[in-house]
Parts: structure tokens; C-alpha cells; sequence
């Protein structure tokens, strides 16, 4: 019998067997004791298929998938009797060993995918004189990720009051402010940074105010963060323009006092022949 994928040259080079089973019928053809040809028989007798294992091994699984990140792996058996050798089509992807005799399992170690879709590679497995076989690796795309931490910061009052937030990510970014008072240390980046947000001026009135950083990039979700710097202390304050007044002789005298505050107060007079009347302009009031 012929096995018509092994030159004859090479054929002379390989230890041929046959095996039979209990009936004598022929069950395999080896060659330096790998299976290259199978029969197979029904309950009758009769040869019902015949099968040719052109590699001279059989490898297990014949598709594998790694996932995006650097130093992913996967694994695949060679099951063998002969010497193989294992080559990569791509050079994102390398094996434990290039060559080997016998049985063996195989570890692929893949390099990082940064690109967000898949791809593939095939792993060569060689036998000498017989028909190379291959696994199929495909490597996942990279999931675009983008996150902001925290959520919230809060500025004292004074100017030049800063805080900082963290970008994790593993595509470029870009970060606006919603007002002018903030200044941020870094608009854009690529991967993860720490940014620094400071205010550049001192927040003079007694509220809180508040600014939002965007954090945005393509194909995910902005990321955003409230800004939030306190008021002035409150400093209550509360002038008089003179400490005395003069009034004339006549019936009807009046003298005027300018009281400054920035607070509530109240007016009143220990005397009965004295009257006070209050009159409001802009803050300031004056006291008749």
C-alpha cells in the first residue's frame, strides 16, 4: 500500500507498523509509531471509512483565543511520536518552545492588542516528510476604558486651593473646565494620569461655588467631576460715622450718623426727647 503524501526517499527513513484488530482486519499504518492511517469497520465486517492523518500527530484544541492585554496565554497539546517544530505567522504571538519530540503541551504568550479589534494568527506544527497542521489564535480587541476618581473635590476659599483627581484609561483624553476661576495642571494625556485642580482665585463671597471637569474620549462614556470651593468666612462688621452729634437750640434739631454693616442691627435711644429715624441707601444708613 502506498501512502502517496511521503516521498519514497523519506518513506525509507520512518519505521512503518500495521496493526490489526481480533478478526485480522487491518486497524492502522504508523510510521515510527504515530497513526497516519485508520480503518474503521461495521458489526458485518465491511470497511466503512477510512481515515488519513497527513501530519504524522494530532494537536488538541485547534482554535484558541487570548483576551487583549499583555502576557495573555493559551495552551494546546501535541499528541506525537515523531519530532515536531512550531513556528508563529505573527510576531505578536511566540510559543514556550520551537521544537520538540513526542507528546508535549505548548503555551502562545501574546503581546498586547491596543487596537479594539480582534486578530488573528496561525501556529505552524511541522513533522518532518508530513503535512503541516495549525491552530487558529485569535486575540480580542482592547475594550475602550475610561474612569475618573474621584467624583467630587472640595477647594478652601483661598486662592491657589488645590485638590486632585485620577484619569485611568487606555485610550487618549481630553478634560474641560466649566469655569474660568479653576485652572487644571493637564488637558489631554493618553493611559492613566493624576491631575491637579487649583483655584486661581480666592472665592470673596460667603457662598460656596462650584465647577464641573468633563473628562471625555472616544467610544465610552464621559467622565464627570463637581468642583466645589468654600465661601469667605463670614466677618461682621459694624460702623458708625461719629461717636457724637451736636444739635442746635431750635425745636426741631437733626443731625445726621452714618452706620456701616454688613449684619443685623438695631437702633435705640435712653432719652425720650430723642428720636431716631433710619433711612436704607445701598447698605449704608443714616440716622436722623
Amino acid at each position: 500500500m502506498a501512502i502517496n503524501f511521503l516521498p519514497q526517499l523519506l518513506l525509507a527513513q520512518y519505521t512503518k507498523q500495521y496493526t490489526y484488530d481480533k478478526l485480522n482486519r487491518l486497524q492502522q499504518i504508523k510510521f515510527n509509531n504515530a497513526p497516519v492511517v485508520s480503518y474503521i469497520y461495521d458489526e458485518l465486517g465491511n470497511r466503512t471509512a477510512k481515515t488519513v492523518n497527513e501530519s504524522g500527530f494530532t494537536i488538541s484544541p485547534k482554535q484558541l483565543v487570548v483576551a487583549a492585554l499583555a502576557n495573555s496565554k493559551a495552551t494546546f497539546a501535541i499528541n506525537s511520536s515523531l519530532a515536531w517544530s512550531i513556528t508563529s505567522n505573527q510576531s505578536w504571538l511566540s510559543a514556550n518552545t520551537g521544537s520538540g519530540n513526542g507528546n508535549a503541551t505548548i503555551t502562545l504568550t501574546a503581546s498586547a492588542n491596543t487596537g479594539s479589534d480582534s486578530r488573528p494568527a496561525l501556529v505552524i506544527v511541522s513533522a518532518t516528510g508530513f503535512k503541516p497542521d495549525t491552530v487558529r489564535v485569535t486575540q480580542a480587541g482592547t475594550t475602550n476604558l475610561l474612569t475618573a476618581s474621584p467624583s467630587a473635590l472640595s477647594l478652601l476659599s483661598a486662592s491657589e486651593s488645590a485638590a486632585k483627581f485620577t484619569v485611568s484609561s487606555n485610550i487618549a483624553w481630553s478634560v474641560v473646565c466649566s469655569e474660568s476661576w479653576l485652572t487644571l495642571s493637564q488637558t489631554s494625556g493618553f493611559n492613566n494620569s493624576e491631575i491637579t485642580v487649583s483655584a486661581n482665585s480666592a472665592n470673596t463671597g460667603s457662598t460656596n461655588r462650584s465647577a464641573t471637569i468633563t473628562v471625555s474620549g472616544t467610544g465610552v462614556s464621559s467622565q464627570t467631576i463637581t468642583v466645589t470651593q468654600a465661601g469667605s468666612p463670614f466677618q461682621p462688621t459694624l460702623f458708625l460715622s461719629a461717636n457724637s452729634v451736636i444739635f442746635g437750640p431750635s425745636n426741631v434739631s437733626t443731625a445726621t450718623l452714618t452706620l456701616t454693616s454688613n449684619m443685623n442691627w438695631t437702633a435705640t435711644s435712653n432719652e425720650s426727647w430723642l428720636t431716631l429715624i433710619q433711612v436704607r441707601e445701598l447698605g449704608i444708613v443714616h440716622l436722623l
